[in-house]
């Protein structure tokens, strides 16, 4: 029977199904499964989980051969995974003052300031001035104390940085982001999703030999070409949800099949495929009336159907072998590639100074990989609750940190940085976020950020200057040296040239 989450009980035993998502963390007790960890991790490949293997929650239970599926909880549902993802960002989910907010709260004691000033001023030339000039020094200093360089001219210049993002592809939610982005010194990426394109590709194909019986053991020969090759790939894949068999249709489709469609299928006919959860494909495919076993996957199921040379897999790629007839004929290698963008994006960030570092939630030893082209240093793999860790301890060495996400186990992080920015495809993150890069292009973080400083420090100017003038004019109203009807004017052309300066932002060319 099915019970809520919240009464389940460290070292009950859970059963569970294909489709199901886990609701606490947990050790597999009996048979094989294949578990996304998408949620948690970030990885879009699946994770093949073995008696004894720990399972997270938040996973979701692709496929398996056992049904129902063993599990024994080794955390109840407050201390798992998925509940310490959630608390910590709600933790992350707290206010902070922005530009405007301290320039609105400077703006409340300037008035008072005024006051005090021609009060004082009244106080120094009481004796020397009658009633009516004590009265009219009073109004002029009145006159020129104008707190609108303060509370217009900030909001002036934000909206306006607004409207530029808008125009350059990125959404800034707020004046504390612009700021943020004025300030960064410091910028970690996640990897999959992010710095690389959101799903595995296929890479390559190494061709092992070009020749195969036409039965095992048989010493007659059939030749095979590359496209032969993933055609086979093609047909024994065409049911399977694994992300590298979507990988090699969506390769076929695009590549092989445009040209060579109708010579293709009219020589290969898939007879008969099955799915090994966590292993491959196995099936019989039939070319002008012979026919072929095919096995497709992993070097051990290879070895199960007496195929002794096996595939390995490299930081750069996962190897999926693939037999005809009981000989190797091509490895077929898997990875996640980087994004069009993220060279040139990570290149000229760092030109810019900036200090760089990559959290993923990846496992496999493509992490390092794609570290090492892309010229980062620092990188490390760990889960969601651990990158926040990690931006705080950053933080704490005085870092100002933006966190660049696409995930949902990017939400926390991208509270947590001082800046969040996400690439705007998955919901949570993009609300978590402070800027969102409505395309997938890297190469809009540096747009934000100059976008952020020609903000913030226009709108400091105007601040500056029009808080310095309005000063100087009191001082002056003060000393009797200017009358109200001057100051009235001039004070309107402080106002005035504070926006006008701020509107400057508008035609700011960020690239």
């Amino acid at each position: 029977d099915a019970v809520p989450a919240a009464q389940v009980q460290e070292g009950d035993t859970l059963l569970l199904s294909p489709g199901e998502d886990v609701c606490v963390d947990g050790e597999l007790v009996s048979g094989e499964v294949v578990v996304s960890e998408a949620a948690i991790t970030g990885e879009r490949a699946p994770s093949v989980k073995k008696p004894g293997s720990k399972i997270l929650s938040g996973s979701v239970i692709s496929e398996s051969r056992a049904d129902p599926i063993k599990m024994r909880a080794t955390t109840v549902a407050a201390q798992s995974t998925m509940t310490l993802m959630q608390n910590s960002l709600a933790a992350a989910l707290e206010g902070r003052a922005t530009m405007e907010t301290r320039a609105e709260t400077a703006g409340q004691f300037f008035t008072p300031l005024a006051v005090g000033m021609a009060a004082v001023a009244v106080l120094l030339r009481s004796r020397r001035l009658n009633l009516e000039d004590q009265w009219t020094m009073v109004l002029s200093v009145l006159m020129a104390a104008t707190p609108c360089p303060l509370s217009i001219s900030v909001p002036v210049a934000f909206l306006s940085a607004f409207s530029v993002a808008a125009r350059s592809g990125v959404t800034v939610k707020s004046g504390h982001a612009l700021e943020s982005l004025s300030r960064v010194t410091m910028v970690a990426f996640d990897k999959t999703g992010t710095l690389t394109r959101e799903d595995p590709e296929l890479l390559k194909v190494d061709l092992s030999r070009e020749q195969v019986p036409l039965a095992p053991g048989c010493h007659e020969e059939a030749s095979l070409t590359e496209a032969d090759v993933l055609f086979v790939a093609y047909l024994l894949e065409c049911r399977c949800v694994h992300p590298f068999a979507t990988a090699t249709q969506h390769h076929v489709e695009r590549v092989i099949l445009p040209a060579r469609r109708g010579e293709l299928r009219a020589s290969w006919l898939l007879k008969q495929a099955e799915q090994l959860p966590g292993k491959g494909v196995v099936g019989v495919v039939e070319r002008v009336g012979t026919t072929f076993q095919v096995v497709l996957g992993s070097s051990d199921l290879l070895a199960e159907h007496g195929v002794a040379e096996g595939q390995a897999s490299t930081l750069d790629s996962v190897a999926v072998g693939l037999a005809i007839n009981g000989v190797k004929v091509a490895t077929l290698h898997f990875g996640d590639q980087l994004r069009d963008s993220a060279r040139g994006a990570v290149a000229q960030l760092r030109s810019s100074g900036l200090r760089l570092a990559i959290l993923s939630g990846d496992t496999s030893e493509r992490l390092p990989a794609v570290a090492g082209e892309l010229g980062i240093t620092e990188f490390a793999q760990c889960l969601p609750a651990q990158k926040s860790d990690a931006i705080r301890k950053w933080q704490q060495e005085g870092e100002v940190v933006m966190f660049c996400g696409d995930g949902v186990n990017d939400a926390a992080a991208l509270v947590t940085a001082d800046c969040g920015v996400s690439l705007g495809v998955n919901a949570l993150a993009s609300e978590s976020a402070q800027v969102v890069l409505l395309k997938p292009d890297l190469s809009g973080i540096a747009v934000a950020m100059s976008i952020g400083k020609k903000a913030v420090s226009t709108a400091r100017q105007s601040v500056a200057g029009g808080m310095g003038v309005s000063t100087a004019q009191m001082a002056l109203a003060a000393a009797g040296y200017l009358p109200p009807i001057t100051n009235a004017v001039l004070q309107e052309c402080v106002d005035l040239g504070s926006i006008l300066n701020s509107l400057r932002v508008l035609f700011h060319s960020p690239r």
